[in-house]
């Protein structure tokens, strides 16, 4: 049996080979913006597994962009999400993703499904009454799942992977697109 993020690993390059196909299995665009777009999404996580033996909720803010190819969506998205530790703990926990990706629609339903990948880099500080230390690391990350675009808002559910090899959480996000060109 396939691990979580295995798996998940697998079905966003499914995903990404059937965005890649999508053009010739359909003649007219489907997706639900025909114009290149910028937005900002506001995100929690929910982690899970050896994630959440540490953290309890993660949230922040990403930037995004949007370019509608054919019938799916080019994205691109990147921000900064902090960490809530467990308990009493002087320790901070930063994940900056930045990730590119796709959105293919559902038709012109609004929905879609979404996968993208990229890198993480995650800066973890503690200090204690022996002293303190930092570090960073730098981790290829993902996130797949699905969600609904109605106008300028999109919402979006799925997981997310800062480390596709070790870390899972349940993604929430809700964004609004600020300008389009």
């Amino acid at each position: 049996m396939k691990s979580l993020p295995s798996l998940a690993f697998s079905s966003l390059f499914t995903a990404l080979a059937a965005a890649a196909l999508a053009p010739a299995a359909h003649a007219q665009p489907t997706h639900a913006t025909t114009t290149k777009t910028l937005g900002v999404d506001g995100v929690v996580v929910l982690p899970t597994g050896d994630y959440a033996s540490a953290v309890d909720l993660a949230f922040g803010a990403l930037a995004r962009v949007e370019v509608p190819v054919g019938s799916f969506t080019v994205t691109g998205r990147g921000g900064a999400i902090f960490n809530l530790f467990e308990g009493d703990s002087s320790g901070s926990l930063t994940f900056l993703p930045f990730y590119a990706g796709v959105k293919v629609p559902l038709a012109q339903t609004g929905i879609y499904f979404a996968a993208e990948a990229g890198v993480t880099i995650a800066y973890a500080s503690v200090d204690t009454d022996v002293g303190s230390g930092s570090e960073t690391e730098t981790k290829l990350g993902a996130t797949i799942g699905a969600g609904l675009r109605l106008g300028s808002i999109d919402v979006r559910g799925g997981l997310f992977m800062p480390d596709a090899q070790d870390l899972v959480g349940l993604m929430g996000s809700a964004g609004f697109d600020f300008a389009s060109f």
